[in-house]
């Protein structure tokens, strides 16, 4: 395959292969060629001019083939949540969004319940029959049987 040009994609067109081979060229030739060149820049060239101590590298950030999928990341920082690994907030920063105050720090067992503060003594109007179904429900929720 021939990245760029759509060459040996006769079989498989689809854009996910592309994006596999273009992060393949990259972690299996064009980053080897960086580190290499990197270090022998900082081991050998530096030294010889007697400057500052100086070390060689290159900054990848921008290289979309080098960046996790935005779907994957969903998928993954989603089950991190609903494992109850990261708060909310902290699920919506991974995936550059503003947290909400007032679920920043709920983690998904708790944001799924019922999201109500106990009712105060003869406050709470729900009949036996709503009262158990609620327990269930919020049971169910956090992996309770």
């Amino acid at each position: 395959m021939v990245i760029g040009l759509g060459t040996g994609l006769e079989a498989s067109s689809d854009k996910h292969n592309m994006e596999t081979a273009q992060r393949q060229a990259w972690l299996n030739c064009i980053v080897p060629l960086q580190n290499q060149f990197a270090r022998i820049m900082t081991e050998e060239m530096v030294p010889q001019f007697e400057v500052g101590p100086w070390r060689f590298g290159f900054d990848r950030t921008g290289v979309d083939a080098l960046q996790e999928n935005t779907s994957e990341r969903a998928d993954r920082v989603v089950k991190l949540w609903q494992g109850d690994v990261l708060k909310h907030g902290e699920a919506r920063s991974e995936m550059g969004l503003e947290s909400d105050p007032a679920t920043e720090e709920l983690y998904y067992t708790e944001f799924t319940g019922t999201g109500e503060q106990p009712a105060e003594q003869g406050q709470d109007d729900l009949t036996d029959d709503a009262k158990q179904f609620k327990a269930q429900m919020v049971a169910r929720w956090r992996g309770v049987k």
